[in-house]
């Protein structure tokens, strides 16, 4: 995710026709040519305005063109790549076979890795600076990655120095937090300060809430089949519930820099 503050009294409106500009000629990072995937499963961009006053854009995204093998060799998706495949060492196990990275091989998909953590803050960047005129990058971290070659971080930042201004997401429609990590947490022989970077709201209708990007819209499917929804907040009913948006113990343990309210979802638009 990315947090930037942007110097740019951009509306809705104008933000959309951005969008669709930027989308018609997208650029690319090292011959491979970028995707966009805001709107796709979680992703989203968004602008806040700050308790300090800024506008704050907020950016979730990843790098689904680096998963395929391509321009930069192998890819980083298991299920997409036939050159990450052959890397795989499977053992039987007693509950059915277990794939791993071994010895060369795992150097080789870590060193792959790294280069894909990369690309990954330069394509966030990037569409952010083509979006707003001026902006100064305040985080780009991602929050899914190989820390070495035996530990994941997943759905969580995790850096071995305090980290700062760090989105803390709660929910379509509802306010955010910029936080800066204080206190390391010591787990499997490790010293790292450690967030979550987010949680989702609660739905008020049973079913999975997916997005389905040729209609532009969300929809739950369920017992009944697929309904689709114009707005997130006709699927949860508590997006402006602040009363447990933030749990006391969350707030003694990381230092809440900033609140941001919505101002702009393009999610919504």
């Amino acid at each position: 995710m990315l947090v930037a503050e942007i110097d740019d009294a951009v509306t809705a409106d104008q933000l959309t026709v951005r969008i669709e500009r930027l989308r018609r000629r997208m650029p690319a990072l090292e011959g491979m040519p970028v995707q966009w995937d805001l709107g796709r499963k979680n992703h989203f961009l968004s602008v806040y305005r700050s308790s300090a006053g800024r506008r704050i854009a907020v950016m979730h995204c990843s790098l689904p063109e680096g998963r395929a093998d391509g321009t930069l060799g192998m890819g980083h998706g298991l299920q997409e790549s036939q050159l990450l495949r052959k890397l795989v060492t499977t053992l039987d196990t007693p509950e059915g076979p277990f794939g791993f990275f071994y010895d060369d091989a795992a150097s080789k998909v870590l060193r792959q890795a790294e280069k894909y953590a990369l690309l990954a803050l330069r394509k966030r960047e990037l569409i952010c600076r083509a979006l707003f005129k001026d902006c100064l990058i305040l985080s780009n971290e991602n929050h899914m990655r190989l820390l070495d070659d035996n530990a994941m971080q997943f759905g969580s930042y995790a850096s071995s120095t305090p980290m700062e201004h760090l989105p803390l997401m709660v929910g379509p429609g509802r306010r955010a937090y910029l936080i800066h990590t204080e206190h390391p947490v010591e787990t499997h022989g490790r010293t790292v300060f450690l967030t979550p970077h987010g949680t989702g709201a609660r739905a008020s209708r049973p079913g999975t809430v997916e997005f389905d990007a040729e209609a532009g819209r969300h929809f739950i499917t369920d017992d009944t089949g697929r309904r689709h929804f114009r707005r997130l907040t006709e699927i949860f009913d508590d997006h402006q519930d602040d009363s447990t948006v933030l749990a006391p113990e969350y707030e003694q343990f990381y230092r809440v820099r900033e609140t941001l309210t919505p101002q702009i979802e393009t999610k919504f638009l």
